[in-house]
């Protein structure tokens, strides 16, 4: 029997449809989508939903350390959108991770990789970022900063970007760079906590007290409570009493110990006054009377020193390691480097 002439219709119809569907999508690929990002609507390229997936799926496997599986997901989502600079910026940057040596085979996918995305779009912060962030990692630090810096300025609004900056100069042995850098950052990003912490960490690594202190400030003020350590200094040299008492607790000290770590940084009003508290509650605590005698000591007050000799602990506990530094520097400045020498060494004879 031959088909009816409906028949005939219908199976050409079947087999040209989606023909003419591909030859369609051959020559004419979906036009840009706007996407929403921090709130921001950005046009660029449509991506296919199996490309997403596939990405995302890497993401997972690179967050949980499984860098084959996330290499693998990543090259699946590369073959569904191979013209992705971002993708190929994370297969660049696992094949980095990889590498054992500048020259191993790793290290040649990774820069074959870095070398495609920033081909395809020059201007694809991720892919220039990330290829900084290798040639660091293997050493090439004048590459490294070139790389670093050009992800910067397209993306000037990247703290990354310029935090990176900053340590591969830092790492250069150019200090004032990475500050320069950093101190723009924080104008810039005066809310942002990584902004404030990365001039911290500088800071403390460079010995920059005041740039450590606007750090901490800053950050203090944006809710980020300082280390106890830093902020029993800060609160010492504040002269806040209060501020110190909680950062002591927080380092579980005595309250004698408080009274003499003022004392030993010239906090002299707070370790008076902690000294006094802590030795009319308890007399024999050897800290604060060392505090107490230091204080004495630093405002040539001889009426106080006397007294204060006077009045020994009598069941006292062994002085502490500062009370004892603290001690060998009243007795080197008032009777000579020999008897306190004496006095350094006497704790140790009596535990012989």
């Amino acid at each position: 029997m031959k088909p009816s002439f409906r028949e005939l219709a219908h199976d050409l119809g079947r087999r040209v449809v989606p023909f003419a569907l591909l030859a369609s999508a051959c020559r004419f690929e979906p036009g840009p989508v706007t996407r929403v990002v921090d709130g921001v609507p950005r046009e660029g390229r449509y991506v296919a939903p199996d490309a997403y997936a596939a990405y995302a799926r890497g993401a997972l496997h690179e967050a949980r350390g499984e860098l084959a599986a996330a290499l693998a997901h990543y090259e699946a989502a590369l073959r569904e959108d191979p013209r992705s600079p971002e993708i190929l910026a994370r297969i660049g940057h696992l094949h980095c991770l990889r590498a054992r040596s500048p020259g191993d085979r790793a290290a040649q996918a990774a820069r074959q990789a870095f070398a495609r995305a920033t081909a395809l779009d020059p201007s694809s912060t991720v892919a220039w970022f990330e290829s900084a962030r290798c040639q660091r990692r293997q050493g090439n630090l004048d590459t490294a900063l070139a790389q670093a810096h050009e992800a910067a300025l397209l993306d000037p609004e990247s703290i990354a970007a310029s935090v990176l900056v900053a340590e591969i100069c830092e790492q250069r042995g150019d200090t004032a760079c990475a500050a320069r850098w950093l101190d723009a950052l924080v104008v810039k990003h005066a809310e942002s906590r990584p902004a404030w912490n990365a001039l911290l960490a500088l800071a403390e690594r460079s010995g920059d007290a005041g740039r450590a202190l606007r750090a901490r400030r800053a950050l203090a003020g944006l809710g980020q409570p300082a280390p106890p350590q830093e902020a029993l200094e800060d609160a010492l040299l504040a002269g806040d009493l209060s501020a110190a008492r909680r950062a002591a607790v927080r380092l579980r000290l005595t309250p004698g110990r408080l009274a003499l770590r003022a004392a030993l940084v010239g906090s002299i009003a707070i370790a008076r006054q902690q000294a006094e508290l802590v030795r009319a509650a308890d007399p024999d605590d050897v800290d604060a009377w060392v505090a107490a005698l230091l204080v004495a000591d630093l405002e040539r007050d001889s009426v106080a020193f006397a007294e204060l000799l006077r009045h020994l602990p009598t069941a006292a506990t062994p002085p502490s390691a500062d009370a004892l530094a603290a001690l060998h520097e009243i007795v080197s400045r008032r009777t000579g480097s020999e008897r306190a020498r004496a006095l350094r060494i006497a704790p140790s004879l009596e535990h012989r």
